[in-house]
């Protein structure tokens, strides 16, 4: 009589750790269901952005401005400046399962850019951890003023969600906000 037991005959030796780790993930793959690590979350990509793009004080119109978001994917759209050289962004949000994922460690990267006169221009970067909007954030995208023959500045915004950690903000427009020291 045959009995199925952990030896040369048994099944641990036909299959394997193979199989074994094949029962692991599955069985790790039912949990995850019942604790919702396949849930989907709001991720608060980036507020509405108004601004206005101007060289030597003059509107620059017909320009396109670059919107790239980045969380989970690259998120990339682009509007054409109008005759007064403003330009408008919605507000995006997305629903992505990266925050169930107790090992991500992904930031929200926002870039606002063009390319004038065959030179590119960052108006606006920052990166952060927050999957929620920041104050501050929603306040300078609201009324950016941008002139190209600005230089490049890196600025420190005041975090109202969080004081402990200011948020950093790197481009040409102008910010109603302390400039860092580099």
């Amino acid at each position: 009589m045959k009995t199925l037991a952990l030896s040369q005959s048994g099944w641990l030796h036909r299959f394997g750790w193979l199989g074994l780790g094949v029962l692991f993930l599955f069985s790790t793959q039912v949990q995850a269901g019942m604790f919702g690590w396949f849930k989907r979350y709001d991720v608060h990509l980036c507020p509405e952005v108004q601004g206005v793009l101007t060289h030597k004080g003059e509107p620059l119109a017909g320009i396109t401005v670059y919107r790239e978001l980045d969380y989970d994917k690259s998120y990339m759209e682009s509007v054409v400046t109008d005759a007064h050289g403003r330009f408008y962004f919605s507000e995006r949000n997305i629903r992505s399962r990266l925050p169930g994922n107790m090992l991500d460690q992904s930031t929200v990267r926002q870039v606002l850019s063009i390319e004038y006169q065959q030179k590119n221009y960052v108006l606006w970067y920052s990166s952060t951890p927050s999957l929620k909007p920041h104050s501050s954030f929603r306040r300078a995208l609201a009324g950016l003023q941008c002139e190209v023959t600005d230089p490049e500045q890196r600025y420190v915004l005041e975090n109202e969600e969080y004081p402990q950690h200011p948020l950093g903000v790197v481009g040409i427009c102008k910010l109603d906000a302390p400039v860092a020291e580099y």
